[in-house]
């Protein structure tokens, strides 16, 4: 048999896109303090 799925579990694409937006933000900024990345100005 199948398990129903609570529809507070489930998330849209859009909820996917924004958190993923935010975790590749915070990714960013820890790099960068570690000085493994720096911000470049554009050419």
């Amino acid at each position: 048999m199948t398990e129903q799925l609570d529809p507070k579990d489930i998330v849209t694409l859009e909820e996917l896109a924004i958190s993923n937006m935010w975790e590749m933000t915070a990714l960013v900024e820890v790099l960068e303090k570690k000085g493994l990345l720096t911000k470049q100005g554009q050419r």
